[in-house]
């Protein structure tokens, strides 16, 4: 279990989800490492996917700036894409930011019976790859349809955003920046402010605050047993922005060009992407949209490597984790510097 996750003990469970049934059991549903997620059986035979906030702790919780109240975002997104036609999330089922039986906020939705892409995808044929990533590409497409008054994360009332998206992500990775100061992380962050300083003017070409998910890697896409998707997950870091960071969240930790299925079901479905093979860049778009994804791409390797020390990460795994991401944020600024 990670410093940020607090399970339900079955008593407290029972306290919580009275309004919707009596639950039996209770088991951690695996995958996550921020919020914990439980399998809560009720005694009628449905089955909920619970999930809980970070726990207050103090001063300094285990938490980046950015990740505060996050559970109350994925509540409204769920809420707000119930009935979307081509976004499939779980049906919200119970919400408690009470405090008044736990001490934490909690969630409950549906729970459906899938495994998630990222669990199959080294063994699936390429065309079936192929077609689970178009589908994501047309997902992104009707999440980019939605947008808002303001650029930047909804918690809080866009503590972390602005009118504008330079402003706005400017906030959100300075916050980032701060943060790793805060817990001791060197990310080389001179270097990340020289990329971000010369990627203002490219930013500012974006000028409609799109809904992103931003984190839409192959562990929250969920499969049928006819590998259709089913359901998307996991939405409370989702943010109004650039639509391009969808094509990185999806693909967060490369260096290199983004899966061309995810454009293919973008542009299948309406849309229009910046691109110019003839530009010669690495993510084959013009070169001012080749920086921006090169500065998101920087984004989400530094959150990375910032939050391995807050959400205390253990095991064999972790020093790997780290060498790839150094190895990544390296190449970026060497890309993006050069």
């Amino acid at each position: 279990m990670f410093a940020t996750q607090r399970p339900l003990t079955l008593e407290e469970l029972a306290k919580v989800i009275a309004p919707v049934g009596v639950p039996v059991k209770v088991e951690p549903l695996g995958g996550g490492t921020f919020s914990a997620v439980q399998l809560a059986t009720l005694e009628d035979g449905r089955r909920l996917a619970v999930k809980t906030s970070v726990p207050d702790q103090g001063a300094q919780p285990p938490l980046l700036t950015y990740e505060r109240d996050l559970l109350r975002t994925e509540r409204d997104l769920l809420a707000a894409l119930r009935d979307d036609a081509v976004v499939p999330v779980p049906e919200l089922l119970l919400e408690d930011f009470t405090r008044e039986h736990v001490d934490v906020d909690v969630i409950a939705t549906e729970f459906i019976e899938c495994t998630p892409w990222a669990d199959l995808s080294e063994t699936l044929p390429t065309d079936l790859n192929s077609r689970i990533g178009q589908g994501v590409g047309r997902i992104f497409a009707a999440l980019h349809d939605r947008s808002s008054p303001s650029f930047g994360y909804p918690a809080d009332g866009f503590a972390l955003g602005a009118a504008t998206w330079p402003e706005a992500f400017h906030t959100m990775l300075s916050s980032v920046l701060e943060d790793s100061v805060t817990w001791g992380v060197d990310v080389r962050a001179d270097e990340v402010r020289r990329v971000l300083d010369a990627t203002m003017p490219a930013l500012a070409e974006v000028d409609v605050p799109a809904l992103v998910h931003v984190d839409l890697w192959a562990g929250n896409v969920l499969l049928d047993e006819s590998r259709d998707i089913v359901a998307i997950v996991d939405w409370e870091r989702a943010a109004y922005a650039d639509p391009l960071i969808d094509f990185v969240g999806a693909e967060s930790t490369i260096f290199g060009a983004t899966n061309p299925d995810l454009y293919e079901g973008y542009l299948a479905a309406g849309k229009t992407l910046p691109r110019d093979p003839n530009a010669g860049t690495l993510s084959g778009l013009t070169p001012t949209a080749d920086a921006r994804v090169t500065l998101y791409r920087l984004y989400t390797t530094t959150i990375q490597q910032i939050e391995v020390v807050p959400r205390n990460f253990t095991g064999d795994w972790v020093e790997g984790h780290i060498a790839h991401l150094r190895r990544t944020r390296d190449s970026l600024l060497e890309y993006a510097l050069r």
